[in-house]
């Protein structure tokens, strides 16, 4: 599966691929994403700086510690994201997708992943990326004329050293253009995980639908195919609530991140638009987008997990279970009720993740 290489790739870079992890590369990230959050709070502290240089500081440290804590959790995690990737690729291999609906639902779900991988990463490589050239582009306009105007950090952070000659404010930007990557792949790489891990789980639960007619067909072996069935569900609830233990807290920070990152960011294109920067305005469409898309396909992967897990009760109440002899339909009736209850994936624990969490949290309402 492409998106599946395509992520392992990326949170290889950062050394938190949970079936290869390699902490001196995790630990450098770690530690460098750590000061650089501390420069940004101790600038915020130890500087007089007005209302608007506030709510830009909190605007670059809200990224910064979201991606800090996806990296985190995906390090602390590792063993039971380890788990669920290898089962998920032994079900790859093992599963007999022998019908066309099968197929259709392998591949859906599949492309879903590769479309939002590709999106995901595009978007926010433009973003963070116009992010930190907004930053250094007056800066070089001053060091080609000479100006005696001081320089200033595309990060807003403490400044330890001077960095009023050239060549030193331009290694300070080298220094400071490790976090466009970092954050890149940190943030882009864990969501791309989350997708790709509740994508699959949600396309098994929905081939399991499609099975049923065919266990239930097959009356020389049914009570077999029954406990087959009953395992392999045991199996997906399993995952589910592997996902939603690993990646709830995540999600909680990401639709609280995502809000207050919205708003603040609506709050500088519109001070952009009266100053007539296009640019400002194209930054925030680009960030804007990427986040929204996010916290979009969160609330989707909720409502596919929920839907999906249904369908199985929905799909022996279809069959024709009033034709067959009473003991198997003992045995049915005790799967739908076991199957009744769907699974879902939860914010903190509070409250589920579906398209209605989205459409809420999008509300005008809300955001005023």
């Amino acid at each position: 599966m492409k998106s599946l290489r395509w992520n392992k790739r990326l949170l290889k870079y950062l050394g938190i691929w949970p079936l290869e992890i390699y902490d001196p590369l995790f630990f450098f990230t770690f530690i460098y994403l750590s000061f650089h959050c501390c420069l940004t709070f101790a600038n915020l502290i130890y500087y007089k700086i007005g209302f608007s240089e506030i709510l830009d500081n909190f605007t670059e440290n809200v990224l910064f510690i979201m991606t800090l804590t996806k990296i985190t959790i995906c390090r602390i995690n590792r063993k039971s994201l380890a788990q669920l990737l290898l089962e998920i690729e032994n079900s790859l291999i093992d599963d007999d997708y022998n019908t066309s609906e099968k197929k259709f639902i392998l591949i859906k779900y599949t492309k879903l992943a590769k479309y939002y991988f590709l999106t995901a990463f595009i978007s926010m490589t433009l973003a963070i990326g116009l992010y930190f050239i907004v930053g250094i582009l007056p800066n070089i306009k001053i060091a080609i004329r000479n100006s005696s105007l001081g320089y200033t950090l595309p990060y807003k952070t403490r400044v330890i050293i001077n960095i009023d000659d050239t060549k030193v404010y331009f290694c300070v930007c080298l220094y400071q253009m490790l976090m466009v990557p970092i954050i890149i792949i940190g943030y882009v790489g864990f969501d791309c995980l989350f997708t790709h891990l509740a994508f699959h789980i949600s396309a098994q639960f929905g081939i399991l639908s499609c099975r049923v007619r065919e266990i239930l067909d097959d009356c020389n072996s049914f009570q077999f195919n029954m406990k087959a069935l009953v395992f392999r569900h045991y199996k997906l609830i399993r995952q589910a609530e592997t996902l939603e233990d690993n990646f709830s807290v995540m999600i909680l920070q990401q639709l609280m991140g995502t809000t207050f990152h919205l708003c603040i960011s609506g709050y500088y294109a519109l001070i952009g638009s009266v100053k007539q920067e296009g640019l400002t305005l194209t930054l925030f469409i680009a960030y804007a987008f990427s986040v929204l898309s996010t916290l979009f396909i969160y609330c989707y992967i909720g409502e596919c997990l929920i839907q999906e897990s249904t369908s199985l009760s929905n799909a022996f109440y279809r069959y024709e279970w009033y034709n067959i002899s009473p003991i198997n339909l003992k045995m049915i009736y005790i799967c739908m009720l076991r199957m009744k209850k769907p699974q879902q994936l939860t914010s903190g624990k509070f409250f589920v993740l579906s398209l209605a969490t989205f459409t809420d949290s999008t509300s005008p309402v809300r955001s005023v």
